[in-house]
C-alpha cells in the first residue's frame, strides 16, 4: 500500500450527502468553511459537483489531490425506482476512479466509503471477510424491482457500486498508480 504522506491534499466527495450533509452544500456555506479555516491558507478548498453520475464530473475537482476519501453515494429508504440509488452510485464511483485514473497522476489511495450492505447476507457464524459480497438484494431488486424494500434497494446500490469499483481497479491494474480501500461501516451516526 502507498503512503500518503503529508502535507497531503485530500479530496472528500459527498458533501451533500448524510455523512458531510452538516458541512458543505453549497458555495455559501463552501465560503463559510473557507472563513473558518482561513488560518490554514490554501490548505482547505471546495468545489461543487452539480451530478456524480455525468461523466467527466470529478475531472476538476481531483486535480493536484493526492488522495480521494469518496463517500458521495445516495442514502434514501425511501426512492421508488431502485435506479434513483444504483445509477449514482455505480456511476458516481466509477467516474472518480476515471477522473483519478486521467487527471491526478499523485492520487497514491482512493477510500471508498462503502457499507455493510454491501457485504452482509445470512451466514453462520457471522463473521465477514473481503470474500463476503451481499448477492441477496441485487437479486432481490431483479425479482421485485420498485417494490423491493427501500433498505434492500439502498444495499443493492452499495454491492453494485463496490464491485464496480473492484472491477475498474482490476481491469485497469496495470495503467494506474494508486490503490483502493473500501470501508464498510454498519451505521453512520451524525446530526438528524
Amino acid at each position: 500500500m502507498p503512503i500518503v504522506a503529508p502535507p497531503a491534499k485530500v479530496l472528500v466527495t459527498g458533501a451533500s450527502g448524510y455523512i458531510a450533509a452538516w458541512a458543505l452544500r453549497s458555495d455559501s456555506k463552501g465560503e463559510k468553511l473557507k472563513e473558518l479555516f482561513k488560518d490554514y491558507g490554501d490548505k482547505f478548498s471546495y468545489a461543487i459537483v452539480e451530478d456524480i453520475s455525468k461523466d467527466g464530473a470529478f475531472d476538476k475537482a481531483v486535480v493536484g489531490v493526492d488522495a480521494v476519501q469518496h463517500t458521495a453515494s445516495p442514502v434514501t429508504f425511501a426512492a421508488d425506482d431502485p435506479q434513483e440509488l444504483i445509477g449514482p452510485a455505480v456511476k458516481g464511483t466509477t467516474s472518480i476512479l476515471e477522473s483519478v485514473k486521467a487527471y491526478a497522476p499523485s492520487v497514491k489511495r482512493v477510500v471508498l466509503t462503502s457499507s455493510v450492505g454491501s457485504i452482509y447476507h445470512q451466514k453462520t457464524p457471522p463473521v465477514f471477510d473481503e470474500s463476503d459480497w451481499n448477492v441477496d438484494a441485487p437479486k432481490a431488486i431483479e425479482k421485485f424491482g420498485r417494490n423491493a424494500p427501500g433498505p434492500v434497494k439502498y444495499g443493492a446500490s452499495k454491492v453494485l457500486a463496490e464491485r464496480a469499483a473492484w472491477d475498474f481497479m482490476d481491469k485497469n491494474k496495470d495503467s494506474i498508480n494508486f490503490d483502493l480501500v473500501a470501508i464498510n461501516p454498519s451505521f453512520v451516526w451524525g446530526p438528524l
